[in-house]
């Protein structure tokens, strides 16, 4: 998955949720942890910031530095939230997302091979294949590459504009 994706899919969602974000440089600041999992491609220790065995406690720290700095625990929920959608968006996109490395080293992923047929069978569409299969493969250690920018990067910065703008165009519910 893309650097876009992973940053501006889960800002879109979060200001959808919660406009005010846009107006916390703080919280928006929080975005940024959606890339830190991919920060064992740069230290060459792939798998082991999608581990659980380090985000836990990585949150937990969090969680405790925002208690004892702030007496609050905005920012630590939102920066734990950024992390998990780093790991949902990989596992989407086929994966290898290591949760249990390095005690497990494989990872895993979602692949969606059903293909939509047309006049075929008694219907005039049917599906063969499975929607969605769980795959395990082995943890890449040679991977140092990370992809910049690809289509569902551009749409998701359009996206993140579109509910941004929207949303303080419409500062209350336009539909109301």
């Amino acid at each position: 998955m893309d650097f876009l994706t992973h940053v501006c899919l889960p800002l879109a969602a979060t200001v959808a949720i919660a406009p005010s974000v846009l107006r916390s440089p703080p919280k928006l600041a929080m975005g940024a942890f959606t890339l830190f999992p991919d920060v064992d491609k740069l230290v060459g220790t792939e798998g082991l910031f999608q581990s659980l065995l380090v985000l836990v406690p990585l949150s937990l720290a969090l969680f405790g530095i925002e208690h004892v700095v702030r007496g609050t625990r905005v920012l630590a929920t939102l920066a734990t939230a950024f992390l998990a959608s780093h790991l949902v968006l990989d596992l989407l996109d086929g994966g290898p997302v290591t949760l249990l490395y390095p005690v497990v080293e494989s990872g895993v992923g979602l692949r969606f091979p059903a293909v939509l047929t047309f006049g075929d069978g008694l219907l005039p569409v049917s599906i063969h294949g499975p929607i969605v299969a769980l795959e395990a493969t082995p943890v890449p250690t040679d991977q140092r590459e990370y992809t910049f920018i690809d289509g569902i990067g551009v749409a998701s910065v359009l996206l993140l504009v579109t509910v941004a703008v929207g949303r303080s165009y419409f500062e209350e519910d336009p539909c109301a």
